[in-house]
């Protein structure tokens, strides 16, 4: 459960970062402004795109742990359904 959480906050922090991109940096500077203008807004812009980046390989990789842990619990599903087949089906041929 905590996986899957992690997973959807990832997911909507993520897409929350793209939807309100232009509204959290603001207006790149005009050209003529002073280097220091830009070079915090390249700052800024950074380590937005690198935020943005960790929300989304986070949710890419919680994706890939719940489908290898429903995977892994529907095999050990199948395996248990499997056992308990064959053991009923050994249980009806013995004679009485």
């Amino acid at each position: 459960m905590p996986l899957k959480l992690f997973t959807t906050a990832c997911i909507l922090i993520g897409g929350l970062m793209i939807v309100a991109w232009p509204w959290l940096l603001g207006p790149a500077p005009k050209r003529g402004q002073p280097k220091a203008e830009f070079l915090a807004y390249t700052q800024r812009s950074s380590a937005y795109l690198a935020g943005m980046c960790v929300c989304l390989v986070g949710s890419t990789v919680g994706s890939i742990l719940i489908v290898r842990k429903t995977k892994r619990d529907y095999t050990q599903q199948t395996r248990d359904n499997l056992r308990k087949l064959v053991a009923g089906q050994s249980d009806q041929s013995r004679p009485e």
